[in-house]
């Protein structure tokens, strides 16, 4: 998470544990002991430019993302392994994404 966090959220960064001993403010976690689990990252309006990463799909218990009102460019990449992914929010046309649906069809 913090490779993850350091390359996608530059200058949004906050120390530590993205969970523990509290979440970071774009970071919402399970409550789970004794290790919380990232379940929603938002990162919307944080000005945020390039890619979509990958390493998004490493995280097993991500519900959603929200990546509105940034300056992305590319496709959404392959986060089939996110198995609990169900919305990705990324301020375009159709920009709710159920992940779910395209799970049944592929």
């Amino acid at each position: 998470m913090h490779a993850l966090a350091s390359s996608f959220a530059s200058g949004h960064v906050q120390g530590g544990d993205p969970c523990l001993p509290s979440p970071w403010s774009w970071v919402q976690c399970t409550a789970s002991k004794p290790q919380p689990r990232v379940v929603s990252i938002d990162l919307s309006g944080k000005n945020l430019m390039g890619s979509i990463p990958p390493e998004l799909a490493a995280l097993p218990c991500l519900a959603q993302i929200r990546l509105d009102n940034n300056m992305l460019t590319g496709a959404i990449p392959d986060l089939s392994a996110a198995s609990n992914l169900s919305i990705i929010s990324r301020g375009r046309p159709c920009a709710i994404v159920l992940v779910s649906i395209f799970s049944l069809l592929f």
